[in-house]
């Protein structure tokens, strides 16, 4: 995305094997650096009924003086003592 702009996706999580519960979603953003881009989830935690998808909405927020580099997002969704998690890739140009 262009530095001072917005970007959106949505995260889908889905219930494997008859899953019921919540999981609770975190992203951060690599490298941190000074004026990088901020990341907001919503909701941060879904509810999946047995064969269930829920989505949660991730929008990556950056400034004018962002950095303009490569950036790794870090989704984990984690339930109890389990946790799963992928990288998005992300380009400040």
């Amino acid at each position: 995305i262009n530095a001072g702009s917005s970007g959106f996706s949505t995260i889908l999580v889905t219930s494997l094997n008859g899953f019921i519960g919540n999981v609770t979603l975190t992203a951060a953003v690599l490298p941190a650096v000074s004026n990088g881009p901020t990341l907001t989830l919503n909701p941060t935690t879904v509810t999946l009924a047995g064969g269930g998808t829920q989505g949660s909405s991730l929008v990556v927020t950056t400034l004018g003086n962002t950095p303009k580099i490569g950036y790794t997002i870090l989704v984990v969704g984690t339930s109890g003592s389990v946790s799963h998690s992928f990288v998005i890739s992300l380009t400040v140009g």
